[in-house]
């Protein structure tokens, strides 16, 4: 089958940057700048000149063989090699208020990885009667390794493209680098039973030995069983007369898997580095450098496998020949979970290792009906609707709490025992100070508060508002998820949509210091600056003098919304054309459709995108909104399938 697909994109336009001001830029010699936000126009213009080539050769052989009539062994070598290079050059931000006076640059460099992945089993099958049993063993070894090269400088005489070239920047110019992916290597020992009785009685059985070359050795291996059951009830005898039930089967597993998270591969030991930045030292006071060196990373010996073990209790059932049913409670506890460590800055600027750094608890279940019929001759329509719920809680933590997600501010997320991942933490906004309030000496206040300053909870009672007021404000977890597929047909005609949704997830939309407080940014602003600050009737924002107080320089639950959606993904609709028609033209199938993708959201969040990406480099930023992009565009596309 052949399927091509036109999409309609934006185009995004290729500027003369001399001379032109985008967003953020200054408004004319000595203007206020118009804000700090990212300029999609200019950074498209800047990719212009980032160029990055590479080429990939992934592989795969194998082998098998029978033998002894129940036997079968089998070889295979997988492996990987990727080859890059990059060129760029950079031109002033001018688009960024805080950069814009900051010089070009250019870079280059080049570099390779490889990989490989070597697999042998050896299975036994064989059927006795009622009993059906398969008995696997097998050895596994993985391995990555790479090196790369490159430079970097500043302060181009021109960026024309033609001239830009690393020997002609004029500072900076001692950025060259070399060195290599730090290699990993892992080993695999596992083996697997699968027995089956009458069809009835269904057992699995797995264990695996795994060893990894980053951790420290004594600490490289670990064991990780499994074992699951299921019961398919319906074919006892005592339900084969319920004419209602087709089918129904009763699950029950537990098991261990370990996870490396692809740590460094030298992890466990402590690293040095040289250069001229940060290494050289004027040890004779004669005005001449002499080289140093310095910690680059901190090893840590005692790092080990991250381990999950899940429960899961699940039933999965037909009904009346129309509706399937699934059912999955499960309980999943992660222990010595695998984190960079947070380490105090008196250890210094080295990167720091990662950690068994805590336990988490995630418990839920899964729920999801699909029920589909036929109406006629001609018409066929299904309807399904899945639904989730997890409570996530972690259970320990080095120190109690370790907080997450640094900003301007201070911190916004507290990854706290006894608390889900990733919930927000600062002060609790309770409406505005009057200027009763002021004078009234009962109402807890905080230094440099003012009539039209934020009036946070006293949450401990102490009559003051100081730091031990912080408390959880919100919670990007959501209550439950949901998804809903439609999808009928008509003679040849077909028409399918996925809904996808979420209740009760907050988001922390961080964008809000940049719009809605005068003292931030001397730039572009939201209208709620104007029109509904205090004292206005409907208030939403503290008076605009209040500049560096902490009414607008701390964490608070004003900057969470409730971020609920509901998501139109895909609404398609098709048309199939009569094989008798198009089998003369040497085609069995062609089928033509127009497909809307992220058409719809509905959503009482004011930010972009309440479906926020995962933070980068950041454990707990799943619910902090940083200006993110959206990343559910709408798209339309048109279709065709072809099978000949």
């Amino acid at each position: 089958p052949i399927s091509m697909a036109y999409r309609e994109m934006p185009q995004i336009p290729v500027y003369d940057i001399s001379g032109v001001q985008f967003g953020g830029d200054y408004d004319g010699p000595g203007g206020e700048p118009l804000g700090n936000a990212s300029n999609p126009v200019a950074q498209a213009y800047q990719f212009n000149y980032q160029h990055n080539k590479d080429w990939n050769i992934q592989g795969n052989v194998y082998a098998e063989l029978d033998f002894l009539k129940h036997f079968t062994a089998h070889v295979s070598m997988g492996g990987d090699i990727n080859n890059y290079y990059y060129y760029q050059f950079f031109t002033p931000q001018y688009q960024d208020y805080e950069s814009h006076n900051g010089s070009n640059g250019a870079n280059e460099g080049a570099g390779y990885t490889s990989s490989y992945n070597w697999t042998n089993t050896v299975k036994y099958a064989q059927v006795f009667g009622k009993h059906n049993i398969t008995v696997l063993a097998g050895f596994e070894q993985k391995y990555f390794n790479g090196r790369y090269v490159g430079g970097a400088g500043n302060n181009l005489f021109s960026v024309d493209p033609a001239y830009v070239n690393l020997s002609n920047t004029t500072a900076n110019k001692a950025q060259e680098f070399s060195g290599s992916y730090q290699p990993t290597a892992t080993q695999s020992f596992f083996g697997s039973l699968d027995y089956i009785y009458n069809d009835k009685y269904i057992l699995r059985a797995t264990v695996r030995r795994d060893g990894f070359s980053a951790f420290y050795p004594g600490q490289q291996w670990g064991t990780f069983p499994s074992v699951s059951l299921a019961w398919r009830i319906s074919q006892e005898d005592f339900l084969k007369s319920v004419t209602w039930l087709n089918d129904m089967k009763l699950r029950a597993s537990w098991g261990e898997a370990g996870s490396n998270l692809n740590v460094p591969g030298a992890n466990a030991y402590s690293l040095y580095g040289s250069a001229p930045g940060n290494g050289y030292y004027p040890i004779t006071g004669a005005g001449v450098t002499t080289q140093g060196f310095y910690a680059s990373q901190l090893g840590n010996t005692h790092t080990t496998w991250e381990t999950d073990k899940t429960i899961d209790i699940g039933l999965d059932a037909t009904l009346i020949n129309h509706l399937d049913f699934t059912f999955d409670w499960y309980k999943k506890s992660i222990s010595g979970l695998l984190f960079r460590a947070s380490l105090p800055y008196s250890l210094g600027a080295a990167l720091p290792p990662y950690v068994n750094i805590g336990d988490v608890q995630n418990t839920g279940f899964d729920i999801a009906l699909d029920y589909h019929n036929v109406i006629g001759n001609d018409f066929k329509y299904h309807f399904g609707v899945n639904l989730t719920k997890y409570t996530n809680k972690i259970v320990s933590l080095p120190n109690n709490y370790i907080d997450d997600v640094g900003s301007r501010v201070n911190t916004i997320v507290r990854d706290q025992v006894g608390h889900p991942i990733g919930e927000f933490f600062g002060y609790k906004v309770d409406g505005f100070y009057s200027a009763a309030d002021m004078t009234n000496a009962n109402v807890p206040k905080y230094a440099g508060a003012q009539e039209g300053s934020f009036k946070y909870a006293d949450v401990n009672g102490d009559g003051q508002i100081t730091d031990a007021d912080r408390t959880f404000i919100g919670n990007p977890n959501p209550d439950f998820t949901y998804g809903i597929n439609l999808g009928a047909s008509y003679k040849n005609f077909d028409i399918s949509a996925i809904l996808y949704g979420s209740y009760g997830n907050q988001v922390f939309n961080y964008t809000l210091y940049w719009t809605d407080f005068y003292g931030s940014f001397n730039g572009a602003k939201s209208n709620d600056a104007l029109n509904r600050s205090y004292p206005a009737v409907n208030a939403i924002l503290p008076i605009q003098s209040d500049l560096n107080s902490m009414g607008t320089t701390q964490i608070s639950s004003f900057y969470v919304q409730n971020a609920s959606f509901l998501k139109v993904r895909t609404l398609q609709l098709g048309y199939t054309f009569d094989p008798k028609i198009i089998k003369t033209i040497g085609m069995s199938k062609l089928r033509v459709y127009v497909q809307a993708t992220n058409p719809w959201t509905f959503t009482p969040y004011n930010g972009l995108d309440p479906e926020l990406p995962p933070g980068v480099g950041r454990q707990s930023a799943f619910g902090v909104d940083e200006g993110n992009y959206p990343n559910n565009q709408m798209q339309y596309i048109v279709g065709v399938n072809l099978t000949f």
